[in-house]
């Protein structure tokens, strides 16, 4: 049997390893913004096809990409948060995971 000290240990290096891993791919619903998240809101890569170009306004295009960059940061949130209950053997909540856009 492990040792608590031992054991904490191992899921700490499991989660950081897994913070490196984790990859959300996303784009907003008419395909013109695309963004790679990365756990922690690492923003990996960040691409505009000519339809974000079609906007209406600067300020409808930058609206465009926060969502975009909300959404894919919610579901690394979630995948971060399912892996580290199957880690902890406890459930964590992916709104105690922060991110680094407030939506307020």
């Amino acid at each position: 049997m492990m040792d608590p000290k031992q054991q904490f240990q191992q899921q700490s290096q499991k989660i950081e390893q897994l913070a490196h891993q984790i990859e959300v791919d996303h784009s907003s619903d008419d395909s013109a913004v695309r963004v790679v998240m990365g756990a922690g809101g690492a923003i990996k890569d960040l691409e505009l096809n000519h339809r974000a170009f079609q906007a209406t306004s600067g300020n409808e295009l930058g609206q465009k990409i926060l969502d975009t960059i909300r959404q894919a940061e919610t579901q690394a949130q979630e995948q971060m948060s399912a892996r580290m209950s199957e880690i902890l053997g406890t459930d964590v909540n992916p709104r105690d995971l922060d991110g680094r856009l407030d939506e307020s």
